[in-house]
């Protein structure tokens, strides 16, 4: 193995190293175990075997040992150069810090699987603001890189593992997360992506917004109609009442002229 492979190789075993330390001090912290993946109503043995897999980091030593088993790896030849290990081993460096500060970020929620009643409340903070999986992106890209750095049909088949074990759990924990944790965690899944990157609250469209304008504006002009109507109509019992009253003053002033008009013709009789 060259310098770099080796670095590579070392850097990955930092990582695993880091990974179960790192898991150990979050259980302790929580004060409760945080190996899931025996328990819940999903079926999560493949996803875990996959993972078991995909962190075999001892087969470097074989290959370091004994040689690669595949002669002729076409992969070997077509991604063997120093630029190559470089880049590499960059990406193993940036995956594993992003991969192990997402996990510490996380604190007493930090679970191994998924099952109902065994979850923590939503971390939706620092790297978790960006991606509902920071965690696994940054394996993601740790195992891209060490593909690049050791590039072989093992190394392939060890990376596809891990996105596969990855797609799989990522699922199960949503399915998880959703009927435990209900709308506060729908409502993290609306505003943040689950790979990398947010989402902005979806505009209306133009044809939407034309048929709300022009409903807010039939309604403005029904309400418009209604209060013209009905200022008429308190218009209207307005002048009735002052014309009844009217023609009852009339009345009562004409009664009061007879009644003086008789007591006249009588007082001369």
């Amino acid at each position: 193995m060259r310098p770099m492979e080796i670095a590579s190789y070392l850097m990955v075993v930092v990582y695993v190293i880091s990974f179960l330390a790192m898991s150990a001090i979050l259980a302790k912290e929580a004060g409760r175990p945080i190996w899931l993946f025996g328990k819940g109503s999903e079926r999560q043995a493949v996803p875990a075997l996959l993972f078991r897999v995909a962190f075999s980091v001892l087969w470097p030593l074989g290959l370091a040992i004994f040689g690669n088993p595949i002669k002729a790896d076409p992969l070997a030849i077509w991604l063997d150069g120093p630029w190559f290990d470089v880049f590499g081993h960059l990406l193993v460096v940036v995956g594993a810090c992003i991969a192990i500060v997402s996990q510490r970020f996380m604190g007493a929620s930090w679970r191994i699987g998924a099952a109902e009643g065994e979850l923590g409340p939503i971390v939706d903070g620092g790297p978790f603001a960006i991606s509902r999986n920071p965690v696994f992106v940054g394996q993601s890209v740790l195992f891209t890189g060490l593909f690049i750095v050791l590039p072989n049909l093992i190394q392939i088949a060890l990376t596809l593992a891990l996105f596969a074990a990855i797609a799989l759990q990522v699922r199960i924990e949503e399915r998880v997360l959703a009927a435990s944790l209900g709308e506060p965690y729908r409502d993290y899944q609306r505003r943040v992506r689950r790979w990398i990157g947010t989402r902005r609250p979806r505009r209306a469209s133009a044809r939407q917004a034309l048929v709300q304008h022009l409903f807010a504006s039939d309604a403005a002009r029904m309400a418009g109609n209604v209060a013209v109507i009905f200022t008429r109509n308190l218009r209207g019992v307005r002048l009735i009442r002052s014309t009844d009253s009217g023609a009852r003053r009339r009345g009562d002033a004409r009664r009061a002229a007879a009644r003086s008009y008789r007591c006249i013709v009588q007082s001369r009789s």
